[in-house]
C-alpha cells in the first residue's frame, strides 16, 4: 500500500502521514480544495510529531515560508505541503491538543479557517503577525530552529519572496514610504537600511504607522 522504493526514514514518515489523513476522517473537516493547506498541512505536521528527529517535513519549507504573498488558504505548487509550519506554530506556541481542537471546531461547518479563528487565543488577530514574524527566520529570529527537537531548520526566509521592499534612509527629517494593500492571511516584508552619511543616527521614530493598520483592524505591525 505505501509506495514501494522508500528508503527507512521516508517509509516511516510517509506511513505517518498517510495514517493521519485516515485519522483527519474521524472529524467534519471537509476534504476539499479550499482546505488542503490543513489537510495536507497537518499531515505533513505529523511526520514532525512522530519522528521529530527524521526532517521529512522540512523539505517543504521552500514551497511556503518564502511566499509570505501566497494566502495560508491558498494551494498548488506544493504550498498546501509547506502550510506545515502553521500547525508546527500551533502546536509549540499552544501545545499539540491545539491541532485536535481545531478539528473539533470543524464540525458543522467542515472549515478548517473558521475553527482556527475561533479555537486559537485571539484569533488570526493575534497570532497571525507572530506567525509571520517566525517565517522572517533570520537572527535573531530563529523560532523554528529552535522549537525544533532535532534543532535543525532551513534557512529559508519571508524576506526572500514577494511582498518585500529595502528602503535606505539618509539624513534628518521625516521620510515617507508607501505599504501595499494585503490580500487575507499574507504578509509584507520591509527593509530599512540606514545610511550614515559620516553622522551618526542615534534615534529613528515610525510615524503615521495606521495608514496600514488603520485599514483594518486585524491588520498588524510585528
Amino acid at each position: 500500500i505505501i509506495r514501494e522504493g522508500l528508503d527507512d526514514r521516508n517509509l516511516k514518515t510517509t506511513t505517518v502521514h498517510e495514517l493521519f489523513h485516515a485519522f483527519q476522517r474521524a472529524f467534519d473537516c471537509w476534504l476539499y480544495k479550499a482546505n488542503w493547506w490543513w489537510i495536507e498541512g497537518t499531515a505533513t505536521w505529523s511526520e514532525d510529531f512522530i519522528y521529530p528527529k527524521e526532517n521529512t517535513e522540512q523539505a517543504w519549507v521552500k514551497n511556503f515560508i518564502p511566499k509570505p504573498e501566497i494566502s495560508l488558504f491558498k494551494n498548488g505548487d506544493n504550498f498546501e505541503y509547506g502550510a506545515y509550519v502553521f500547525p508546527f506554530y500551533l502546536s509549540r506556541t499552544y501545545d499539540r491538543m491545539i491541532i485536535t481542537k481545531i478539528f473539533e471546531g470543524c464540525a458543522g461547518t467542515g472549515d478548517p479557517l473558521a475553527s482556527a479563528e475561533k479555537t486559537i487565543d485571539g484569533g488570526f488577530k493575534k497570532n497571525w503577525k507572530e506567525f509571520t514574524l517566525w517565517n522572517y527566520n533570520q537572527k535573531p529570529i530563529e523560532y523554528y530552529k529552535n522549537g525544533d527537537q532535532s534543532k535543525v531548520f532551513p534557512g529559508d526566509s519571508s524576506e526572500s519572496g514577494g511582498n518585500t521592499e529595502t528602503n535606505f534612509i539618509s539624513g534628518l527629517g521625516e521620510s515617507s514610504y508607501s505599504t501595499k494593500e494585503l490580500a487575507p492571511l499574507t504578509a509584507q516584508i520591509i527593509t530599512f537600511i540606514l545610511m550614515d552619511e559620516g553622522e551618526e543616527i542615534r534615534k529613528m521614530t515610525f510615524k503615521n504607522l495606521n495608514n496600514f493598520t488603520g485599514k483594518t483592524e486585524k491588520a498588524a505591525i510585528k
